[in-house]
């Protein structure tokens, strides 16, 4: 009789929490948004999983396409930071809370090593939940809610060769950045506004013949696969000669991408007619 008591009453007290936790809305419920991670995260680093596509039940549309862009950048799995992972990692993740909509993920590939901690952002609709921002190993121990919430679009300016070059590459970033929806249509349809016709060629070549070191989907804009919004800050322009400007940003403090851009006139108005190594 004892034991049939427990029983009853450790059931009931399931129940009453279930219930309370469901009477307010899951982006309130940390508890139940820490167990769905370390649960979907879980999921995503067997790769003994049968599931399929199991990115759309953990990753909102923007978000995926990020990944799939740094996963080239990084050479590895943006998600994990890894290219594998071990049963000691997946047994031993954990998840906790960090502020607003941000949690982070920390797992160790084996018992004593290093902690690999993760910040990711969740996204609501209703009573289910999203991943949408995986933050990549350079912004490591910060919540980029701020730099996200700062992105604005920006206008391209004509007023002169330099503002011209600075603008494009603000509004060019940004849509990166932001990870806005359909992103390859929005960068070509700014390439074709703004690039030359020889240029815009050259680009879409690259981007579609591109593999190996490099990455798949390599972007000669901006020299890289992927532009995050963590490198925004040091995005400059300098203007070289007339023609020519030099183009630079950083990636983390031992990476430093730079490039020549060189401008010229088509049908009448300002183009970037061609991006080239920095001599």
């Amino acid at each position: 009789m004892r034991t049939g008591l427990r029983i009853t009453l450790a059931t009931l007290c399931c129940m009453l929490c279930v219930s309370v936790q469901a009477q307010a809305p899951l982006e309130q419920n940390t508890i139940a948004c820490k167990e769905w991670i370390q649960r979907a995260y879980r999921r995503w680093m067997d790769k003994t999983s049968a599931d399929a596509n199991l990115e759309k039940y953990i990753f909102t549309r923007q978000c995926w396409e990020k990944i799939g862009r740094l996963n080239s950048a990084l050479g590895a799995d943006a998600v994990t930071r890894a290219q594998d992972c071990t049963d000691y990692a997946i047994e031993n993740l954990t998840c906790r809370h960090l502020e607003g909509h941000w949690y982070e993920v920390s797992y160790a590939w084996e018992e004593g090593g290093d902690t690999t901690r993760i910040p990711v952002r969740l996204a609501f609709r209703g009573e289910q939940c999203r991943i949408d921002y995986v933050t990549p190993p350079w912004g490591e121990g910060v919540v980029a809610d701020s730099l996200l919430a700062a992105l604005k679009p920006c206008n391209v300016s004509h007023k002169n060769r330099l503002e011209f070059v600075r603008t494009f590459y603000e509004q060019y970033t940004y849509l990166y950045a932001a990870m806005v929806p359909r992103l390859d249509e929005q960068t070509a349809r700014l390439r074709r506004a703004f690039c030359t016709e020889q240029m815009g060629g050259k680009c879409d070549w690259e981007r579609l013949t591109s593999e190996g070191e490099i990455g798949e989907g390599y972007d000669l804009l901006i020299q890289n696969c992927d532009f995050d919004v963590f490198w925004r800050s040091s995005l400059a322009v300098r203007q070289l000669t007339e023609n020519t400007f030099r183009v630079s940003y950083r990636v983390d403090k031992d990476t430093l991408v730079e490039w020549k851009v060189t401008v010229g006139y088509e049908d009448g108005a300002l183009r970037i007619a061609n991006v080239d190594d920095v001599k």
